[in-house]
């Protein structure tokens, strides 16, 4: 499967976070309950010896509010960002401690807003993120630590240039 194939790829202190945003579906919305719910945030670590762990971050609105506020605050240095690299860091970071713990090499894909954020400024109060590991490593989807398959031509090739 190719959850095997990419916890085959991962270091042995390595581990592989996938931040996902979804939007739960009610089947039994009931009076006065939506069938679509408010968005939520998961984080889900693939570790190498192929099991996967679960956390629910919770709803995607206030984690979405402080990443926007860190960006604009890492992009001005007249801003204070601080304190939404701590509170970020509490609710995408603390939540997964336990499956972090000895972990040196995370590598980290992430969705929605998330994808933006710088993670390794996040704080937890004494360390930023990046100090807290040897390596943080961004990927687009956990596919990209598989090894990739050359292109093969179709036919014979023709380049026209000027």
């Amino acid at each position: 499967s190719i959850i095997e194939q990419v916890a085959a790829r991962l270091p042995e202190d390595g581990a592989l976070i996938e931040f996902v945003r979804f939007t739960p579906y009610n089947f039994q919305p009931g009076e006065g309950r939506r069938a679509w719910e408010t968005p939520r945030y998961l984080a889900l670590v693939l570790l190498p010896a192929r099991n996967i762990e679960v956390a629910d971050l919770g709803a995607g609105e206030s984690i979405e509010q402080l990443a926007a506020q860190l960006l604009r605050g890492v992009s001005n240095p007249r801003n204070a960002y601080q304190q939404a690299a701590f509170e970020l860091h509490l609710r995408l970071i603390a939540p997964l401690a336990e499956y972090l713990k000895g972990r040196r090499s995370p590598f980290i894909s992430a969705d929605g807003i998330v994808n933006l954020v710088p993670l390794a400024a996040l704080h937890d109060g004494e360390h930023f993120l990046l100090d807290t590991f040897d390596a943080l490593t961004y990927l687009s989807s956990g596919r990209d630590l598989l090894p990739r398959q050359p292109a093969t031509a179709l036919g014979p090739v023709a380049v026209f240039a000027d």
